[in-house]
């Protein structure tokens, strides 16, 4: 196992406080050793939270090692500063408007779409609302009880301390998966006839009517924040450029199921829990979640209303026989025709091509003779058919000749037509 990160990294003395670690492991975990670092008993638990509370102020090193299922060990240890619950809440008030800060400032080159997706998943608004909220209660705080009340708060305000791309990838082609289709759905969007009984015949029209009608692409970004001693995706944004094959002059729809934190650069509508956006007249339309789906696995499609598709009946399994049993019978017969005529291509090549390729048939024994010497000699068989050459035979009676000599076959692979009608005969006769 390998510990990752911890937080927070910063608590308030006499505060009761939760750490939270996080690990990488092949294996399942089974249990977490906390050695807090202040001279109090080790804390041996089933999971990657403790509670702890620290009774002085100062810099504590807390050491975590975690055992997994094959019993093997990992472990971290991180520097925990503990201060005064007065001085925690300026330092972190601090820190979280200066970082805020810097978030702006980092996203605004981004294109507008960008900066209102992070905007939207981090919620800059509400942020700033409760540092403004906190300052006042902190700025009002007189004894070691408020100050108290606050530190919950202020640990529990998460505020990354920079954005930055973690992954991406453009002009993917999108066409959905059959099982990213629900038929059912597009009824309730676009009306029309819809039979549950049919959903494989709804779904390859689908399918069909955007591999015909559509030329679709999409680009993928993901945006993380930057916390002490780890990265966490923040938002995942994806731009779908639409290019119309032919014109639509109808409505159609991008529709997938109503993902976490979702928003988008044009309107969009609900129902059943599936997101829909009219294309219709779109050459792109932009959208954001904070859910883990990615380029290779958005779950959406496009298509019109059920009453603008072709729907092509799925032949019943009986008609599928009958159809294979023909196209079986149709092949037995080519491979019948197929054989005979090779039965009569062997029969002439084993009549005629020899007579064919020498019609004097002093030529053929002169060149097997002169073979027959030549090896005699120790000749190599490329030299033989070098000399060959030079005496003007060509490659093909060459070819016929060292064939013939050495006893290999010279014509096509014969079927031994004769045997087998004699073997035929003789069982018939039994």
């Amino acid at each position: 196992p390998i510990i990752k990160s911890i937080t927070p990294a910063k608590t308030a003395s006499a505060f009761p406080t939760e750490f939270t670690i996080s690990v990488d492991s092949k294996y399942n975990l089974t249990g977490f050793s906390w050695d807090f670092g202040d001279n109090t008993t080790k804390v041996n638990i089933l999971t990657n939270k403790a509670s702890h509370t620290y009774n002085s102020v100062g810099v504590y090193n807390l050491k975590v090692t975690a055992t997994n299922q094959r019993q093997l060990n990992g472990s971290g240890v991180f520097a925990i500063n503990v201060t005064s619950p007065k001085d925690l809440i300026n330092s972190n008030l601090n820190d979280m408007e200066n970082d805020l800060s810097n978030i702006k400032k980092e996203i605004s080159s981004f294109p507008r779409f960008y900066q209102d997706a992070l905007n939207y998943s981090l919620n800059f608004d509400y942020l700033e609302q409760r540092i403004s909220y906190l300052k006042t209660q902190y700025q009002s705080a007189t004894t070691e009880t408020q100050y108290n009340a606050i530190v919950p708060e202020i640990l529990q305000l998460r505020i990354p301390e920079g954005i930055s791309k973690s992954r991406s990838a453009e002009s993917i082609t999108f066409f959905p998966k059959p099982s990213y289709v629900n038929a059912g759905i597009l009824q309730e969007i676009g009306g029309g006839n819809y039979s549950s009984e049919r959903e494989e015949n709804y779904i390859n029209a689908i399918l069909l009517w955007q591999q015909e009608n559509l030329d679709t692409k999409f680009n993928f970004n993901e945006f993380s924040g930057r916390y002490p001693g780890r990265i966490e995706p923040i938002t995942r944004i994806f731009e779908i450029i639409i290019d119309e094959k032919r014109d639509i002059s109808h409505d159609y729809y991008l529709i997938m199921p109503e993902p976490a934190g979702f928003k988008s650069d044009i309107p969009f509508s609900v129902r059943s829990g599936y997101i829909y956006i009219n294309l219709k007249g779109k050459n792109s339309v932009s959208f954001s979640t904070t859910e883990n789906i990615d380029f290779t696995n958005l779950p959406a499609f496009i298509s019109p209303a059920i009453s603008r598709l072709t729907i092509t009946e799925i032949l019943p399994e009986e008609k599928r026989t009958g159809r294979w049993v023909i196209f079986a019978l149709v092949i037995f017969f080519l491979l019948v025709i197929g054989f005979a005529v090779y039965i009569i291509m062997q029969q002439w090549y084993k009549r005629k091509y020899e007579h064919h390729l020498f019609p004097n048939r002093n030529d053929l024994y002169n060149m097997v003779h002169y073979v027959n010497n030549a090896r005699k000699k120790g000749l190599k068989k490329s030299e033989i058919e070098d000399n060959l050459k030079k005496a003007g035979w060509s490659s093909e009676k060459i070819r016929y000749v060292m064939r013939k000599y050495h006893g290999k076959r010279t014509g096509m692979l014969e079927i031994p037509i004769m045997k087998l009608a004699e073997r035929a005969g003789g069982k018939s006769k039994v």
